[in-house]
């Protein structure tokens, strides 16, 4: 505070007068600032008595503010009291110059860039603390009329950020190294130009309703052009320059684009076409491919295809358009919609009624959602051009026959055959003609949906309001946690059909808590993590006189914990960040854990008993470990070490995955059993379902982990990946579709058509394998991608179609436990490297054919492989039928799992059954995983990226980390 703000002005023709409000007690200083300036600044137009009798008013206040225990200083009636008049405008304006009047801007502005521009804070941020560290007051759109006296932005321009971006990738391409910007001063890389895209990206529902208009306007504007130099890593931008492509300014190219347009009408369509195209090149280059310009010349130019009887390439121009606006600007963003919108117009423009309503068929549920949320709008007809209506109408069904019948009423306004019919026979022809074209789209639509299982979902997946089924999830999420608020709070199992908890254990250790924190931390639900933490703190106790299997105990309660401790300090909105309980109970976990690993081998035992400290065997299985579980801890420990320094935990965990590889396996694959003692497999199966699934997660994972510090497990990995292919992928009979078989007596015994719904990891742990977490489009640039790369991941493809077939083909659209394939005797011989793998039918006729689901295989869990691989599958291959296939699993989710409203989600007995038997229990990785996965799979592809974090294989999220010592080992005798 300053003394700008102790003086307020009541007119034009009043005195200055002292806010009294403010004066404390130790402002006296401040008062006489206020004073001093009421003195300086002589705006009133009144008399020496006049400005004399309230500086007067003005030091009465100073020595009344001198005396103790006067919080404020109240002056009489004559100054301040209700008959001066309320403030006149003229007096409002007066008033704000003389508060701000004495700001000293230039002493606090580098201060204030500071704030503002290096540590990005927000200009209300800003603002509270100039004001309070500094006594700085000044309105917001002060500081915004200096921001631009300054010249300082605080983001890019959406369209220049787009062409930024696009340049950026191409020269860190070519040179391999980030490319810098400078724009009016400020620095902005590729990740900020990266942002500023994302955040155009927003929901409909924040924008103004939309407004139909015709592709075509008449005014001729040229937006500002940047200038772009590629000769320098720090590139300067400056608006006030023209920017050039091959020599032409964006105002040459419309110049060509005019020049087009007069051609075009002396039909002279080959030089039209010519310049059109270069005119299109060029402002893509020049202003992005969402520029408004770029999108009215690309008009132009089909429309001259479509006039010249060149309907393909036509429509490929159109569909450029579009996908353009959908990958850049997101499917949510107002010009999206308003460009779909036009490309309609125009298609019923050219007498493309059909294309027209195909169109309006893939875009369905944009166009639903649209329709939901504006206030739209009817177009009157106009000569020569067609009219589009658009009824309020929530239903997609009764919209697009709407729009049928809007298609057949343009034909007829044409002038089309049953217009010249006798007019008593109009009306007939009219609704015929309605009735026919109505009956075709639902037959079509109905071969569509009932025999392909993919492609219903390949053209709208671009098209869908996915933060609404984000939304949606996060419903999903809450019912459930609350569920088990209210009815089981404390224990380790919930029974959402009666309505009660259990425990695992006699004491209990909170399983689906801890399981479920960063979820909720994930899902912003602040107000929900105040109890959980709570709970941690004050009655979570490892000092229990019980055993615990070390597996789970280490992917659930110790990844939780960790996860929750790094979301804390991640998330700008986690409660109490970077907040020490997490990490405390974790290392006071890990600590309990480590007699596990005391075995003569380093392979640690199934068990651990908390209080006694020692390591149990296995009470079956002859005391052998399971292989997945034994080496399925390293993720977690390693992040550990990381944190606190100490290396043991880290070094017992890595020890086990030596121990291991000393066997040998032929191929890289691993039998699922490992003695703690010997360290030698005492089995032969190979499976990778339950008890082999998660060591070749871990091998990927981990080599990702520590930043590709440990080339060791990708060794192993690419070892085990060409095993899988060579010995345990297959196909089935009738549809072609890939599967993982097992290996019962291990490679060269017989192959079991068997794959559990664990499998459906391996897609998405292939894909991330190939790619690195990164994009397969930034991917097929590396000069280390092969051939080998692309098959790897069409085999993900393939392999994730076979998990969707899974849900796919039951009734209830949930997928069973186990699933077994029908083959042909020669794709089950031993020696399976060597038999064709056959072409897959994209037929569901067919698909039903190869999947067996027997009765004890029938129940579904709420697993999460699925929708963890959808999730990895669509963040990579950037493909939205992953997306889709997500939804609808949701949806078969909520429509036969939910009990009541309010007791939550519960597994069921048989998918094959309507309605399906409940079996009265809530997986705590319900909560963990499988909603998280679909919430982050209907989430912005920027939130939570593959490229800096991985995750435990119960879903846990834990960072990719720098390592600063030597890690890693190397495999003996290789």
């Amino acid at each position: 505070m300053n003394g700008n703000d102790l003086l307020d002005w009541r007119s034009d023709s009043g005195p200055p007068r002292l806010n009294a409000f403010y004066l404390q007690p130790t402002a006296t200083p401040v008062g006489f600032q206020a004073l001093n300036l009421a003195q300086e600044q002589n705006v009133v137009q009144q008399g020496e008595t006049g400005f004399a009798q309230h500086t007067s008013y003005l030091m009465s206040a100073m020595e009344s503010a001198q005396q103790p225990n006067n919080d404020t200083v109240m002056l009489d009636s004559n100054f301040a009291g209700p008959s001066n008049p309320g403030p006149s405008s003229g007096g409002q304006r007066v008033r704000k110059r003389m508060r701000y009047a004495g700001l000293d801007w230039n002493a606090h502005k580098t201060e204030i860039r500071k704030l503002y521009l290096d540590e990005d804070r927000t200009l209300k941020e800003t603002m509270e603390i100039m004001a309070s560290t500094h006594s700085f007051n000044a309105s917001e759109k002060l500081y915004k009329k200096k921001f631009k006296e300054w010249d300082w932005v605080k983001n890019l321009p959406v369209e220049l950020a787009i062409f930024m971006t696009q340049k950026a990738r191409e020269r860190r391409q070519e040179e391999n190294k980030d490319t810098v910007f400078n724009y009016r001063g400020r620095h902005f890389d590729l990740k900020r130009a990266e942002d500023t895209i994302s955040r155009a990206k927003k929901s409909q529902t924040n924008q103004a309703p939309i407004a139909l208009t015709l592709p075509h306007r008449n005014d001729n504007s040229d937006e500002e052009e940047a200038n772009w130099d590629t000769s320098s890593e720090s590139t300067d931008i400056d608006v006030t320059f023209r920017l050039l492509w091959h020599g032409n300014t964006g105002s040459d190219f419309l110049n060509m684009w005019r020049s087009a347009l007069v051609i075009s009408k002396q039909n002279r369509a080959a030089d039209a076409e010519e310049l059109l195209k270069r005119a299109v090149d060029g402002l893509c280059h020049v202003y992005g491919t969402t520029h408004e310009d770029t999108r009215k010349v690309s008009f132009d130019l089909a429309s001259l295809y479509a006039e010249t009887g060149r309907e393909a390439e036509a429509m490929q121009v159109v569909e450029e358009v579009i996908n353009d606006h959908v990958k850049v600007l997101g499917v949510q963003n107002r010009k999206t919609h308003q460009v779909v919108l036009q490309v309609v117009e125009l298609l019923n423009a050219w007498n493309r009624h059909t294309k027209a309503l195909g169109l309006l068929a893939r875009a369905e549920e944009i166009l639903d959602f649209l329709l939901s949320n504006t206030r739209v709008l009817t177009r009157a007809p106009q000569p020569n051009v067609s009219g589009l209506e658009i009824h309020l109408a929530r239903d997609s069904g009764t919209y697009l026959l709407i729009m049928a019948v809007q298609r057949v009423k343009a034909t007829t306004r044409r002038g089309s055959p049953h217009s010249r019919a006798p007019s008593f026979l109009k009306p007939l022809l009219g609704l015929g003609s309605m009735l026919i074209l109505a009956l075709s789209f639902i037959i079509v639509l109905f071969r569509w949906t009932r025999d392909d299982p993919i492609g219903l979902y390949h053209h709208v997946g671009n098209y869908v309001n996915w933060d609404a089924r984000r939304e949606q999830v996060k419903s999903a999420f809450i019912i459930s946690w609350d569920a088990y608020l209210d009815n089981a709070w404390g224990n380790d199992r919930y029974h959402p059909v009666s309505g009660k908890g259990s425990q695992m254990s006699p004491n209990g250790l909170g399983w689906i808590i801890v399981d479920s924190l960063d979820t909720i931390m994930l899902m912003n639900l602040t107000d929900r993590l105040a109890e959980p933490r709570e709970w941690l703190q004050r009655s979570l106790s490892y000092d229990q006189d019980q055993d615990v299997n070390t597996f789970e105990t280490t992917i659930r309660m110790l990844g939780g914990l960790l996860s929750a401790h790094y979301l804390s300090t991640k998330l700008p909105y986690a409660v109490s960040r970077g907040d020490s309980v997490y990490l405390a109970k974790a290392v006071e976990l890990a600590d309990k854990l480590l007699p596990a690993y005391e075995s003569r081998s380093g392979i640690p035992y199934a068990s651990v008993h908390l209080s006694k400290a020692r390591g149990i065997r296995s009470h079956v299985d002859g005391g052998s470990s399971s292989t997945a579980e034994a080496t399925t801890l390293q993720l977690e420990m390693k992040y550990l070490s990381y944190l606190t320094g100490n290396d043991t935990y880290w070094q017992k965990a890595e020890g086990a995955m030596k121990v291991l590889d000393n066997n040998r396996a032929r191929d890289g694959l691993v039998p699922i059993f490992v003695h703690p003692e010997s360290g030698r497999f005492t089995s032969q199966e190979i499976r990778l379902g339950s008890r082999g699934d998660s060591y070749y997660e871990y091998l990927v994972k981990q080599y990702l982990q520590t930043s590709e510090q440990e080339p060791v497990y990708l060794e192993m990995w690419e070892e085990a990946l060409e095993g899988i292919q060579k010995q345990l992928i297959t196909t089935t009979k009738h549809s072609g579709l890939k599967f993982v078989a097992e290996l019962p007596r291990g490679i060269g015994g017989p192959v079991s058509p068997k794959m559990d719904h664990l499998v459906c990891f391996l897609p998405g742990v292939i894909a991330l394998g190939a790619t690195r977490g990164h994009t397969l489009s930034k991917a097929r640039t590396w000069p280390s991608w092969d051939d080998k790369k692309e098959g790897q991941i069409q085999l993900a493809r393939d392999l994730m179609k076979t998990c969707w077939g899974m849900y796919a083909v039951t009734k209830t659209g949930l997928a069973p436990e186990i699933a077994w394939f029908q083959a042909d005797e020669g794709d089950l011989r031993p020696a399976p490297g060597d038999r064709p793998l056959l072409p897959t039918k994209n037929s569901l006729a067919a698909w039903k054919k190869d999947y067996i689901i027997k009765p004890l295989d029938a129940h579904n869990l709420q697993r999460p492989e699925t929708v963890e691989s959808l999730f990895m599958m669509w963040r990579i291959t950037e493909d939205p039928v992953y997306r889709e296939w997500g939804w609808k699993i949701f949806k078969a989710f909520e429509k036969h799992t939910k009990v009541g409203q309010k007791r939550g989600y519960t597994s069921v007995n048989d998918v094959n059954t309507i309605p399906p038997p409940f079996r009265d229990n809530m997986e705590s990785f319900w909560l963990a995983e499988t909603l998280k996965y679909l919430y982050l799979l209907f989430s912005p592809t920027d939130f939570i990226p593959l490229t800096e974090v991985v995750f435990n294989t119960e879903g846990h999220i834990l960072p990719i980390i720098e390592v600063k010592r030597q890690t890693g080992w190397s495999r003996s005798g290789r």
